[in-house]
Parts: C-alpha cells; sequence; structure tokens
C-alpha cells in the first residue's frame, strides 16, 4: 500500500468513526489508574472513549470533534466497555499508549500537533513509525515513539527505576513536562 493509500484509508476510517459511534467519559478507575503513569499532567475529566476504530482497525485518538479542549480515544468495543481491560492487559496497554497522545495534545501548544505527526509518520514509515531505541532525546521521537515508550515502560512494570532506560522519559518528560 503507497503513500496516498494509507492517508485515504486513514482518512476514510477517521471520518466513518467520526459519526458513527458511542462515547463516554473515562471512569474514576480508568483515570485513577492512568494516574500512576502521567500523574496530573492529562486532563482526565476531558477524556472520552469511543467504541470505534481507526484504518485497520487500530485505536486512534484525535482532540473531540465538537468539545473543544477535549480528546476522545477511539479504543474499539472492548475498550470502550472497559480500558483497563478485566484480563486482558492489552486493552489497558493501548488506553495508556492513547493517553500518551492525549498528553501529547494537551501539553503543546498547537493540540493538533500530535495528530499530524502522527499522520505522517505512519503514513511514510508504516509500522515502523513505531519501532525506537532508548537513549536519544524526548524530542528525537515522533509522536507514536514517544507514545510505545510510554506504554512498554508501564508494560514492563512501571517501575520508577534507572534500569529502566524508558523511566527517565516518564519522569522527565511525562511528568516533569519537558519537551
Amino acid at each position: 500500500m503507497g503513500f496516498w493509500d494509507n492517508v485515504k484509508n486513514t482518512v476514510t476510517n477517521v471520518a466513518s468513526a467520526a459519526t458513527s459511534y458511542r462515547e463516554r467519559l473515562i471512569t474514576t478507575r480508568e483515570a485513577d489508574q492512568a494516574r500512576k503513569v502521567f500523574r496530573d499532567t492529562v486532563p482526565y475529566g476531558r477524556v472520552y472513549l469511543s467504541n470505534g476504530l481507526g484504518a485497520e482497525q487500530r485505536p486512534y485518538t484525535i482532540p473531540h470533534p465538537v468539545k473543544l479542549g477535549f480528546y476522545v480515544i477511539h479504543i474499539g468495543p472492548n475498550g470502550f466497555a472497559d480500558a483497563l481491560g478485566g484480563t486482558n492487559r492489552e486493552i489497558e496497554f493501548t488506553f495508556i499508549h492513547e493517553l500518551a497522545h492525549v498528553w501529547q495534545g494537551h501539553n503543546n501548544i498547537f493540540p493538533l500537533s500530535y495528530v499530524c505527526n502522527s499522520l505522517w509518520h505512519q503514513a511514510t514509515e508504516g509500522n515502523s513509525a513505531y519501532s525506537y531505541a532508548p537513549g536519544n532525546a524526548w524530542s528525537s521521537y515522533n509522536v507514536e515513539q514517544q507514545a510505545q515508550i510510554v506504554m512498554h515502560w508501564w508494560k514492563q512494570g512501571g517501575r520508577e527505576s534507572n534500569r529502566d532506560p524508558r523511566w527517565r522519559y516518564i519522569r522527565d518528560n511525562i511528568r516533569g513536562l519537558q519537551r
């Protein structure tokens, strides 16, 4: 699939999902779990979950199309039912990845910049847009790599230890708000 096919599929799926989904605010339980990662750097009371999915049936996050300052995580029917996934922790890890995009939008002067960055890197690099090697400056990673770093740190136990090379990004950038 070529660049323009990726762009067309992404735009088509985003538009389709934006007109035919159910949504709800995240629950207190979901916000409490997310605070273990993001502390108070995400506007939890302004984050909706949707049962929709995007291109290739993948989750995605955008600023709410109607409510200024709100975000919608299109996480699919299972995540919509429970973003912590119950026994399926992969749903929770996806929720954390998508909340990293909320963090990116909320903590940027131009909230849509993460959407543009994500679309560009996915269209030009495909799944490679998510690959990273820890050790570089936070700002050198694209938004998908940053979200993967956060998700992988949480997936590996979320330990606040320098033994995990991803911890410094959580400490300094996500919680410390360094860009």
